[in-house]
């Protein structure tokens, strides 16, 4: 793909049908719990997001080093799946900003359950050298306001120990929705998980994944969520969505229909319409359960110019770059103001593009983020269009079906 993207959306209300890509958040824990059990599992190699390729082909590979490049959730879940890989030693690595993503606390708390993991390049960074051996659980502590994937690796291992997994968690747990996610994933296939306040326990199980069609994904769902409120009068099918998902990401429907777009479960996935809404009071988010959600809700609010405060986002600089610093940077560029306060961070402007182009700092969701503002920028360039291959390989060719 050209090192840069030129996006013109037509004019007026967006009508069509969105083939979304399959959830890489349940794909990926799914895969860790079916390898576990025993079960082979394959998915359809065709428009696979990046995370969940580099997931499949650790899992069914024989080599002992494995390159993930930024696929933070396939390092996470499979340095806690190798290392109860009895008699198999593994390097996972990973491409330069791979190896600027902490991972110390995972580590830690592996190894107070007595695993082998050791760092090869910079202590607390990737790469790993693990050295499977025989882990019969029992209880750890694990840091909860850096990644909710530390915490949710542990938890799909869990079932698998002999004396289970009580994970005391310090300190409040960011993206919380995400572990309840694994939560409910493990239960669904007949494991025992409680979560509690400060602590989740899982009880020693046999489960038995099936690897039925994995719904798609909300994260990817809310840039067209974000379009069609822009777009009053839109009508758009979001094909394979449900809207009785685990997903926390969920959370865009509601926060969607407050500026006019309705959601209605279909055969084929939700529909969203949306009416004419002018409600520019000042809007107020706490996401720390949501993420993914953020860059979503900050270039809407850019390209409606509103006031907007959120709150529960700071650890967004351990993603795959600094989003909180991204953003702050690629706003700045149109006149937005998105700054640190000292609950949160605010954001004030109508985003009023002077024709520099958009850097997604390697990052997939700068880059679909960003595209909504292109509903009122017509032009607006988008460089390393590629990136959106990590979640959405197909985004710019959904985008551009649109009429």
């Amino acid at each position: 793909m050209a090192s840069q993207i030129i996006l013109e959306l037509a004019d007026g209300p967006l009508k069509g049908k969105i083939d979304l890509p399959i959830s890489k958040s349940i794909a990926n824990r799914v895969l860790i719990l079916a390898a576990l059990s025993g079960h082979r599992q394959e998915l359809d190699a065709d428009d696979l997001p990046d995370d969940v390729r580099s997931m499949t082909e650790a899992l069914s590979s024989k080599e002992g080093r494995f390159d993930l490049e930024n696929a933070g959730t396939a390092m996470r879940f499979l340095t806690a799946y190798f290392s109860i890989q009895v008699g198999r030693t593994v390097v996972l690595g990973g491409n330069e900003a791979m190896q600027k993503r902490p991972i110390k606390p995972l580590v830690d708390a592996l190894r107070m359950l007595g695993a082998k993991v050791s760092y090869e390049g910079t202590d607390g960074y990737p790469p790993l050298r693990i050295e499977g051996k025989k882990l019969v659980g029992g209880k750890l502590e694990i840091v909860g306001n850096v990644s909710s994937q530390f915490i949710s690796a542990l938890m799909l291992i869990g079932s698998f120990l002999k004396n289970g997994l009580t994970i005391h968690i310090n300190g409040r747990a960011v993206s919380a929705s995400y572990l309840q996610l694994t939560a409910d994933l493990i239960s669904g296939v007949g494991g025992i998980v409680q979560i509690r306040p400060d602590s989740i326990i899982i009880q020693p199980s046999t489960l038995n994944p099936q690897l039925s069609t994995i719904e798609t994904d909300w994260s990817a769902a809310s840039y067209f969520y974000a379009m069609a409120a822009l777009r009053p009068g839109s009508e758009l099918v979001l094909k394979g969505l449900r809207s009785d998902s685990f997903q926390g990401d969920t959370r865009i429907s509601n926060i969607m229909n407050e500026f006019g777009v309705s959601s209605k479960q279909t055969k084929e996935g939700v529909l969203i319409r949306s009416s004419s809404n002018h409600h520019t009071a000042k809007f107020q988010y706490d996401l720390s359960s949501n993420p993914d959600l953020v860059q979503t809700l900050v270039c809407f609010h850019a390209a409606r110019g509103n006031e907007a405060e959120y709150s529960g986002i700071d650890h967004l600089k351990f993603k795959e770059t600094d989003r909180l610093g991204a953003l702050y940077t690629e706003l700045k560029k149109s006149g937005v103001s998105f700054s640190k306060t000292e609950n949160g961070w605010h954001q004030t402007g109508k985003a009023d593009w002077n024709g520099e182009r958009i850097k997604t700092h390697g990052d997939h969701r700068m880059a679909m983020a960003f595209s909504i503002l292109a509903l009122e920028h017509d032009g607006l360039a988008v460089e390393d269009p590629e990136v959106v291959s990590k979640s959405f390989p197909k985004f710019w060719e959904q985008l551009g079906q649109l009429t």
